[in-house]
């Protein structure tokens, strides 16, 4: 019983730890530009990057399109 119990102490000083309130803010990656060479999406042939998709979650891919 005892070791349950420090591990949960454990567990949770390592949660809190990582868990600094001063983390909370919104981290801005550079901006870059490419032109959408994918024929099916909406925005083919246009130069796209992170500032086109201001305020909505992203993802990037850079593979060989050939």
């Amino acid at each position: 019983m005892i070791r349950k119990i420090i591990i949960f102490v454990f567990i949770s000083l390592v949660f809190l730890v990582t868990c600094n309130s001063n983390d909370n803010h919104i981290k801005e990656i550079s901006d870059f530009s490419l032109i959408d060479l994918n024929p099916n999406s909406p925005t083919f042939n246009k130069k796209i990057g992170p500032s086109y998709f201001k305020g909505n979650i992203t993802g990037y891919y850079f593979g060989d399109a050939g």
